[in-house]
């Protein structure tokens, strides 16, 4: 009876270890998959390209698409850091650098080319991005996908300022246009603007702490006046002339009015002003994680007693 009972005591004995052991097993490997978050730092090399009224496909009848005409290719530059929160997603802070430019005497239209216009800009952008990788990554940074395909978007603010060359031709008299007031507005047009990145690319994992993405990065402004061309251009004996820094013989009649202008009170349509401006950053960037994975802590052995 007694012997029974002894029995009885070990047979519970060992299915209560049994279920403890089983229980520590499941919360270990629950924990080895428990999503980690992590950061990076990294910085990005690319191209910058400009689209609007300025573009090689675009003019003041507009027969063509805002995108059909990329104009010229300038350089972009960036940093960004990331906080990786979610499996599949981060969130990036990014500070962009970007020289668009673009001139009416290299389009293939007559049109553009009797407008005779042209500009150049450098852009500075600060924004925030939500990326989603469409592979996830549910462990810590060391078991991310090799390749993954990622798309992007979020918001931010843009400076630019454009420029034009008094003498093209010469590339001499570099000056400012917004002050200008080309268009005759009542005051000069702010030179910061919303934006709005969204693109996509691919990312490859390098090595445990490092990543190279390939992106293409459009970027939609709430500016029509990256390039300083939005509407009509200022007829001279409108109420509200260029200032008077301008020359009526050489310099407005390359910044607003032409060369062939027939009359004193030339004033024809200089681009579209329902449509605002673009901007795209497409590039290569490489990025290094900064935290190290979370580990487990090694069970202290404890000497035994009798």
């Amino acid at each position: 009876m007694q012997r029974s009972r002894r029995f009885g005591n070990l047979s519970v004995g060992c299915t209560v270890a049994a279920f403890l052991v089983v229980c520590a097993a499941q919360g270990a490997q629950a924990q080895s998959r428990e999503p980690k978050d992590y950061f990076s730092v990294g910085v990005f090399g690319g191209v910058a390209h400009y689209a609007g009224d300025l573009s090689p496909g675009n003019g003041p009848s507009f027969p063509a698409d805002q995108l059909t005409g990329l104009a010229r290719v300038g350089a972009s530059l960036g940093v960004f850091g990331s906080y990786h929160w979610h499996p599949h997603m981060s969130v990036r802070a990014y500070l962009g650098y970007g020289r668009v430019s673009a001139d009416d005497a290299e389009s293939k239209s007559e049109v553009n080319r009797v407008r005779n216009l042209s500009f150049q800009s450098n852009l500075y952008e600060a924004s925030v991005q939500l990326h989603y990788d469409y592979f996830g990554n549910d462990r810590d940074y060391r078991f991310r996908p090799r390749v993954t395909p990622f798309i992007f978007t979020g918001v931010g603010l843009v400076a630019f300022n454009p420029q034009a060359y008094r003498d093209p031709r010469a590339k001499t008299g570099l000056t400012e246009l917004a002050p200008l007031r080309t268009e005759a507005q009542s005051q000069a047009y702010s030179t910061v603007a919303l934006v709005i990145p969204f693109g996509g690319g691919v990312r490859f994992r390098l090595s445990d702490r490092y990543d190279l993405r390939v992106e293409v990065g459009l970027r939609w402004t709430s500016s029509d006046f990256l390039d300083d061309v939005s509407g009509s251009s200022a007829g001279r004996n409108q109420s509200h002339p260029l200032p008077s820094q301008l020359t009526v013989s050489a310099d407005q009649r390359f910044f607003s009015y032409r060369a062939t202008a027939p009359t004193a009170d030339y004033s024809f349509r200089r681009g579209n002003p329902a449509r605002t401006d673009w901007y795209a950053f497409t590039g290569i960037s490489i990025a290094r994680i900064l935290d190290n994975p979370v580990n487990c802590p090694k069970p202290r052995r404890r000497p035994l007693r009798f």
